[in-house]
């Protein structure tokens, strides 16, 4: 029962994290958007490139957490014990996790750019 706890909550730290990339980019983005000044105060390339590169590293760690938690999850199903998942099988669930990865991955990348697309149009 506690091994069944620990994969849901590692289910839902992954959502977490996904839900906060993308809530964090959409306010980035929103305040650049309803106040152009911001970015056209950025004349400096160097500026322009170091905020890109920690937006990038911040989208790369938050990728990496998505990661490991499932990850995590993933090795709990494959631990060998029983766990109780309602009659769905373990390969179906491996897929799921599978999918759920890269998905999740994916919404992170998209966000990030969106928030790296901002601050260079906003820029003009």
């Amino acid at each position: 029962m506690l091994k069944n706890q620990y994969f849901w909550k590692l289910w839902d730290a992954a959502n977490i994290i996904t839900g906060f990339a993308a809530t964090q980019s959409l306010a980035f983005a929103f305040l650049f958007i309803t106040h152009p000044s911001f970015g056209r105060q950025l004349k400096s390339e160097l500026i322009l490139g170091g905020i890109s590169f920690f937006i990038i590293i911040g989208g790369a760690i938050y990728s990496i957490g998505v990661s490991k938690c499932l990850k995590w999850a993933k090795s709990l199903l494959l631990s060998g014990e029983k766990m109780e998942m309602n009659n769905i099988d373990v390969e179906t669930m491996i897929s799921s996790i599978n999918y759920s990865t890269k998905g999740r991955i994916w919404v992170i990348i998209f966000f990030t750019l969106l928030d790296i697309g901002v601050l260079f149009l906003t820029r003009v």
